[in-house]
């Protein structure tokens, strides 16, 4: 089942440009791992600071195999020093049980 990974991030310092490239080789990367689908970044339109990727994963398994990528490691203790607070938040769509969603992770 296919998921869904918001990755938030933060600045604290101003160093938006180099994020932005750092966030940039990360999406390269993981268009080349098993099971990525897609990608989208977006940020905030009154504060640069803040950004969110929107990633989707064949599934939960894949996910979490791309956050134990050695490439995507070394790239976010990199973001981490730039003073940036990481968030990830994962979801996928429901299964349903007639009418009643239900967890299916």
């Amino acid at each position: 089942m296919q998921v869904k990974a918001l990755i938030r991030r933060t600045l604290v310092k101003e160093k938006e440009k180099e994020l932005f490239s750092l966030i940039q080789q990360l999406r390269s990367r993981a268009a080349r791992h098993k099971g990525y689908i897609s990608s989208e970044i977006v940020w905030n339109v009154e504060d640069l600071k803040e950004s969110v990727s929107i990633t989707t994963w064949r599934d939960l398994n894949a996910w979490k195999k791309w956050l134990e990528d050695e490439v995507q490691k070394e790239l976010q203790k990199k973001i981490d020093a730039l003073g940036c607070v990481t968030r990830y938040e994962i979801y996928a769509f429901p299964e349903f049980e007639g009418d009643v969603p239900m967890p299916m992770l």
